[in-house]
């Protein structure tokens, strides 16, 4: 019992550093915007698995851009609530 309860604790922490790792990476990639800067052109993946294109909304339904300062941070979650 002891020995699933390390290898548990050991997986979970490597959860986590993996998405430390990646969350810093794509911070570095991801320019900086002021207050008052136009969102610039994206295709993302959307939840239902469709890609969502900016432009193709833009101007033609309500929408919500939210940038954050870092995943797994308590303000992210706080703040994300208010949109409910």
């Amino acid at each position: 019992m002891k020995k699933n309860g390390i290898i548990f604790l050991i997986g979970v922490a490597i959860f986590f550093a993996i998405g430390f790792i990646t969350s810093e990476m794509r911070a570095k990639r991801i320019p900086e915007f002021k207050k008052g800067d136009l969102a610039p052109e994206f295709t993302l993946p959307s939840s239902s698995g469709k890609d969502f294109t900016l432009s193709k909304v833009l101007g033609k339904k309500a929408l919500v851009l939210f940038f954050y300062p870092k995943d797994f941070s308590p303000g992210c979650t706080t703040e994300v609530c208010t949109f409910r």
